[in-house]
C-alpha cells in the first residue's frame, strides 16, 4: 500500500469543459465507515473538445490515521473530472481496491482496472 501508484488514462471530450479539475480520492473500506483520503488536484483549468491524457505519480498513499481494519477493506480509487471549479461532476473511472496482508505482513494493494 505504500508503494508508488502511477496513473495514466487517455481521454477525449466531445465538448469543451470550463474551470476543469481531476480529483483523485482514494476511499478506504467502501462497504462501511468510509474514509475518504485526498491523493491529488490538478489547477483549475479549461479543456479543449478532443483527445488528452491524465497522468499523475504518486509515492505512497497516505494512510495514516486510518485504521488497518478499514484499510483491509475492499477499497475504492476514484478519479474524477469536474467543472465549474470542483462543483459539477463530469466524468468519474472508479477503480476496485483490495488490500491483503503478504507474508510479512505488510499491506499489498490490488486494483482492478475497469477498462479490462
Amino acid at each position: 500500500l505504500g508503494a508508488p501508484l502511477s496513473l495514466e488514462m487517455g481521454y477525449s471530450l466531445l465538448t469543451p469543459v470550463a474551470n476543469a479539475q481531476w480529483e483523485l480520492v482514494y476511499v478506504a473500506d467502501y462497504t462501511q465507515k468510509r474514509v475518504e483520503i485526498p491523493l491529488h488536484t490538478t489547477v483549475v483549468g479549461s479543456l479543449a473538445a478532443g483527445p488528452h491524457t491524465y497522468s499523475h505519480t504518486l509515492e505512497t498513499i497516505p494512510t495514516n490515521g486510518v485504521k488497518e481494519k478499514y484499510l483491509m477493506q475492499v477499497g475504492l480509487l476514484k478519479l474524477s473530472l469536474r467543472a465549474d471549479g470542483g462543483k459539477d461532476n463530469v466524468a468519474s473511472v472508479n477503480m476496485v481496491v483490495q488490500v491483503s496482508k503478504d507474508g510479512s505482513g505488510a499491506l499489498i494493494r490490488s486494483i482492478i482496472s475497469p477498462m479490462e
